[in-house]
């Protein structure tokens, strides 16, 4: 006959095995996992047997808890965890798509998170069979409907829209450019001003500070100049960037889907760099070269949504895109 005991070591067993695979899914892997057919059909499956035993969970430990089918319960969820992260595991960019396999792997570790959660709430409680010492069952309710939500989230990964995940991002990278946008408009308001000061208590003494401000020089009027420029190209790229998503996106091929958001991935962190190099004083021809390396990013870009044989509007609006962004 189960008991208390027993119940709280698959309770442990659990939570170990969600833990472990939680702190090892976003670490490559040494050993090439065997690719499952279909994966995300069969993650989707997961998620829904997961709802059906984590809905069975919540019954059984309604105190008084029902010690021998939580039992079950618990086991059964468990049983779950190793086929999800195999089906996971299985997967690749080249198959499956860089942008789908990121979002599996983000939804699989938002479930092990709550699902660590629910975990310690079933542990907290009370196991003792008289329902006047039981208590209420609240606390066990407070993370089963976020449970519930994440895999409903697996659930819908096979009927993933690639396009829409793109529109999503570009979004998210529109708002990253905003930010960038805004830094640099404020060193532009003046280029000249100290470096932001961090609270360091081992900073500078007066001394060293005063000498410090001798050595200070203006910065570069070209420098200036191309600050001026990247304010203004900015606010173009962010423009690049919706008009992708509301004309052109689902028109896409899935590889040019995958391949644009790769490259506007990699040039995030490009102009992250570029308006850094501008707030760190950085000198005018080392911020030019990376200003070119930015340009190519985007022409790059550009030329990933020009389809052949289609001249609608959105061409016209790119070539004046070019003679704008490049004059």
């Amino acid at each position: 006959m189960s008991t208390a005991e027993e119940l709280e070591r698959k309770l442990d067993s659990f939570f170990e095995m969600v833990e472990q695979i939680k702190k090892n899914i976003y670490k490559p892997s040494a050993v090439e996992s065997e690719r499952v057919d279909r994966p995300l059909n069969a993650i989707g499956d997961i998620g829904s047997l997961w709802h059906a035993h984590t809905t069975k969970i919540a019954i059984t430990f309604k105190p008084p808890v029902a010690i021998k089918a939580a039992c079950q319960c618990i086991e059964d969820c468990s049983n779950l965890v190793a086929p999800l992260a195999a089906a996971y595991m299985g997967m690749s960019d080249e198959k499956d798509g860089v942008l789908i396999r990121q979002e599996t792997r983000s939804r699989i570790y938002d479930l092990l998170s709550v699902q660590l959660q629910f975990v310690k709430e079933l542990k907290a409680v009370p196991k003792d069979q008289d329902s006047e010492k039981s208590g209420s069952s609240n606390s066990t309710l407070v993370s089963v409907g976020e449970v519930w939500e994440m895999c409903n989230k697996l659930k819908e990964l096979p009927k993933l829209s690639l396009a829409k995940l793109v529109q999503a991002k570009l979004s998210e990278y529109s708002k990253m450019i905003q930010d960038g946008l805004q830094d640099l408009k404020d060193w532009l308001e003046d280029p000249d001003a100290a470096d932001f000061d961090f609270g360091d208590e081992n900073s500078d003494s007066e001394e060293d500070n005063e000498h410090n401000d001798t050595n200070e020089t203006t910065t570069n009027e070209d420098t200036i100049k191309l600050g001026e420029r990247w304010a203004d190209k900015l606010v173009k790229l962010e423009f690049l960037y919706r008009s992708i998503s509301k004309r052109r996106c689902t028109l896409l091929s899935t590889e040019t889907l995958n391949t644009i958001y790769t490259q506007v991935d990699e040039l995030s962190g490009l102009i992250d760099d570029l308006v850094c190099s501008f707030l760190d004083k950085n000198d005018c021809s080392e911020i030019q070269e990376l200003s070119d390396t930015v340009d190519t990013k985007v022409k790059s870009i550009v030329d990933l949504v020009i389809l052949k044989n289609q001249d609608d509007q959105f061409v016209k609006w790119v070539d004046l895109f070019n003679k704008n962004f490049y004059s």
